[in-house]
């Protein structure tokens, strides 16, 4: 207790050298539009102020704060330049929205005008209700009205400038998601613009044509140069917000039981809780803080990290003041696979609650069985849909359900270590579903030469040695990229686990591209090596789709 007293202090010590500043935003009501109001953001605003002030080191009076009314776009845009004309060399500047984003392609030029690589398009409380030109005249569009702000922080030389919104722009999410995921942070155009066009100048295509030379395509390099960006989900997913309704009927948890967008419940949990500490080696980088949220999203969402190129942001403190105790040997709250079987599977549940490591119960559930025009659908607990087994696989559902403890024990399973955790990319970047025969790539790094082990965990519980695979040559390297197509059917959510070893570890070469059953002698056998002598692990998701 004394050394992490001592730590903490020194932390405080640093702050003072440098003034923090914040620009914390929370939309959940908007006028009268009753139809796009959002339960948690007002108190993830509250939750992201405390946060600053009792973890981070910031203070109160250099924090602007607008929730719902107050959050108007001049006031949003007025509170950013504010500090954009005050930051200087050494400070700290954190900017975080939660609210609704929308999306808005423009066809003809083939661009996308809410892109995250420059911050998305947000929604003010005061966003127009009239034509389409006059809702995008309103909005906050990243690279209309953001980025000549952000680039003036950014150039200003800021010792750390973190950017967070927890919102979304993509209107057409290919994931099937159940009722419990909340409810959509998305809202789009077409929602947004209640008045048709009374002249062509009104028009959604003159509105594109106004904004084209501002446009960002999806594909331009990252603008800045010191700015980490974190956000909620892909450009193809929907961010959900956990609602009362769902908080008081106990299929989801809050860290206060508070209503709570589904990615800032995990950011909270993260520092709170120290459970982004992921390697216990007393801080927060800003990988750490990425790979927590998107592992503990469970593929619901894909929290997407934009950053400069300089290997070291990556690994460095959150902010540069996230400092935390030392905690020692990290441990994973476990407990029983927690099913929850709908009465439209009630048949089911009996089979279930028999199962190993399993038990059928209603609160806050790891799965939820379901059935529906005669097939079962199997859903993980934040509502995103696995798997559909038609009703003569039930058995192979069974054999899911019960491969789950021994899935887990891999993809959560995080290795205790100090030196800089490594890399792991899915490649086309920004994207998180797949058509089946889409061509893909995994793109691992480390700090230092390593042996590489990546394995995928399939909608049956499967798990599949990506690599090494057997072509290619084995030895220690510092970066892989690993060209990969996705299968299928069945399709749905799949897994996928890093781990570097700084040796090659016993059977490394026998493991090459096998297909391993929960519970096989191999697996447990890359288990122990994982657990011995490991030295870095990351994990993502991706879902895979019917090609239509």
């Amino acid at each position: 207790m004394r050394i992490a007293a001592v730590c903490l202090f020194l932390a405080a010590a640093s702050a003072l050298q440098a003034t923090n500043y914040a620009v914390v935003i929370g939309i959940g009501t908007y006028g009268t539009r009753a139809d796009l109001r959002l339960d948690g953001p007002p108190r993830d605003a509250d939750s992201v102020e405390e946060l600053l002030v009792d973890k981070l080191g910031f203070l109160r009076p250099n924090i602007v704060k607008l929730v719902d009314a107050k959050a108007t776009r001049t006031a949003i845009l007025g509170a950013i330049k504010s500090v954009s004309d005050r930051v200087k060399p050494g400070d700290r500047v954190f900017i975080y929205f939660s609210g609704h984003g929308t999306s808005a392609f423009d066809p003809k030029a083939g661009s996308q005008v809410c892109t995250q690589v420059n911050s998305g398009c947000l929604i003010p409380f005061d966003v127009s209700s009239g034509t389409p030109a006059q809702v995008i005249d309103s909005l906050l569009i990243g690279s209309r009205d953001l980025r000549p702000i952000f680039t003036k922080i950014d150039e200003s030389q800021p010792e750390s400038f973190f950017v967070v919104f927890d919102s979304c722009y993509s209107e057409n999410a290919a994931k099937s998601i159940g009722d419990q995921a909340g409810t959509s942070k998305d809202a789009p155009l077409s929602k947004l613009a209640t008045k048709a066009p009374t002249a062509s100048a009104d028009s959604y295509d003159a509105a594109f044509i106004k904004l084209r030379p501002q446009t960002a395509r999806t594909n331009d390099p990252y603008p800045y140069t010191r700015m980490v960006y974190l956000s909620a989900s892909a450009q193809d997913e929907k961010a959900f917000d956990i609602s009362q309704r769902l908080i008081a009927g106990r299929q989801a948890e809050t860290v206060d039981t508070k209503p709570h967008g589904r990615f800032t419940n995990q950011l909270l949990r993260a520092f709170q809780k120290g459970d982004g500490d992921l390697n216990r080696d007393g801080k927060i980088s800003y990988a750490e803080l990425h790979q927590f949220t998107m592992e503990s999203l469970q593929g619901l969402q894909t929290p997407q990290l934009r950053l400069p190129e300089k290997p070291v942001l990556l690994d460095s403190p959150v902010l540069e003041m996230a400092i935390l105790p030392n905690s020692g040997e990290y441990v994973r709250a476990r407990h029983r696979v927690r099913v929850r079987v709908t009465t439209s599977a009630s048949e089911l549940e009996k089979e279930i609650s028999g199962l190993p490591g399993i038990e059928v119960k209603e609160e806050v559930p790891d799965f939820v069985v379901s059935a529906a025009g005669g097939k079962y659908q199997l859903s993980n607990g934040s509502g995103l849909e696995l798997r559909q087994y038609a009703a003569a696989e039930k058995r192979d559902l069974l054999q899911r359900l019960a491969a789950e403890p021994k899935v887990r024990e891999i993809f959560d399973y995080h290795v205790n270590s100090s030196k800089a955790r490594p890399a792991f990319t899915l490649l086309p970047a920004g994207k998180s579903h797949f058509a089946v025969g889409s061509e893909i790539a995994f793109e691992a790094s480390a700090p230092a030469k390593s042996y590489f082990l990546m394995l995928n965990i399939d909608t049956d519980g499967v798990v599949t040695v990506v690599y090494p695979g057997g072509n290619e040559a084995i030895g220690a390297v510092t970066s892989r990229r690993i060209p990969a197509a996705v299968s299928g059917p069945p399709t749905g959510a799949e897994y996928m686990k890093l781990f570097t070893f700084p040796t090659e570890p016993e059977g490394y070469r026998k493991w090459a591209g096998a297909q391993l059953a929960p519970g096989s002698s191999t697996l447990n056998d890359i288990l122990k090596a994982v657990k011995t002598s490991a030295d870095g692990d990351a994990a993502l998701t991706l879902y895979s789709i019917p090609r239509k």
